[in-house]
């Protein structure tokens, strides 16, 4: 009767302290995830820092209406509610383009047409840009095709 009683009283004690050991601990798994979790949440701040500097969320990608803008050659596109326009120091007033196509992605959006018999098409990209002359930094990048010419740029949202 005696044995069975330091029996007992011997698990009670070894079942205290593991309850405790395992309640100072990080939670349990298979290690790997729980090491994925914790570089996750430790990764989170600059990520969600990251995404501050952006002028647009990400669920809201491109804006319909952009103004893009490129140095050496310096040229401009708009896209507004007078359609798109392709400009030029020569020419401030701009080109009508003739737009054929405009493919929306959740991280850029794409527009096609045609210039003066020249095929144009214009990607706006989910990314800061400086324009390399001015301080000021733009929420998205532009890639300007023209022709066979290839122009890169910055662009923002047309009311900005």
């Amino acid at each position: 009767m005696i044995a069975k009683a330091l029996f007992a009283r011997r698990a009670l004690a070894m079942l205290a302290c593991a309850s405790f050991v395992s309640a100072c601990s990080a939670p349990t798994g298979t290690g790997e995830a729980d090491n994925a979790g914790t570089d996750a949440q430790s990764e989170e701040p600059a990520m969600m820092e990251e995404s501050a500097e952006q002028a647009a969320p990400v669920d809201s990608a491109i804006p319909a209406h952009f103004r893009a803008l490129g140095t050496e050659p310096f040229w401009a596109v708009t896209n507004g509610s007078a359609g798109l326009r392709y400009m030029t120091p020569e020419n401030s007033e701009g080109v009508a383009v003739t737009v054929t196509g405009e493919d929306e992605q959740e991280n850029s959006r794409n527009v096609t047409g045609t210039l003066e018999d020249n095929i144009f098409t214009i990607e706006i990209a989910v990314a800061t840009c400086s324009d390399g002359m001015s301080d000021r930094i733009y929420p998205f990048t532009a890639t300007l095709k023209l022709g066979e010419e290839e122009r890169r740029g910055c662009a923002r949202p047309l009311d900005s």
